[in-house]
């Protein structure tokens, strides 16, 4: 197996082990053998087709495939939040003023990592990186709902 695809060969199997069954139930839900889809995941002489590894997207509830194959090509997946309602100038102020708060959320993780004891010069650890991310996650979550409730008038 090519070290190229082994990430994604393995989200596609971690996919398809989270089915109720396993690679097995995936399999009977498909109509196919449990024994060639195996082999497919496991690249044992079958290849994994466009349609195989569909049918599993389809059933990965925890979108391990999909965020694998957005981090090969250096992107990330973000929840799209649901429109709830009509907006209003009142509703679209409110909106704003939580974006402020959620970009000071930004800020903060971004000052606590880059200097959180006034050292400076210290390199960014992964816990930090990581609550970094989560804020700039929050916020874009934020502004796609704008967006969503814009769009939809």
């Amino acid at each position: 197996m090519s070290d190229d695809y082994e990430s994604l060969y393995r989200a596609h199997k971690d996919a398809a082990l989270n089915v109720r069954g396993g690679i097995t139930g995936f399999a009977h839900m498909t109509g196919k053998s449990p024994v060639i889809v195996n082999n497919k995941l496991n690249q044992n002489g079958h290849k994994l087709n466009i349609e195989d590894s569909q049918d599993l997207q389809d059933r990965d509830s925890k979108h391990l495939i999909l965020t694998e194959m957005a981090a090969r090509q250096g992107l990330m997946l973000v929840d799209i939040p649901k429109f709830n309602g009509e907006i209003t100038t009142d509703n679209l102020m409110a909106a704003a003023n939580r974006l402020s708060a959620y970009m000071g959320g930004v800020s903060k993780a971004v000052i606590e990592a880059v200097d959180p004891h006034g050292n400076g010069g210290e390199s960014v650890t992964r816990t930090e990186s990581v609550l970094v991310m989560a804020a700039c996650d929050e916020l874009l979550q934020q502004l796609l709902q704008i967006k969503i409730d814009l769009n939809s008038r």
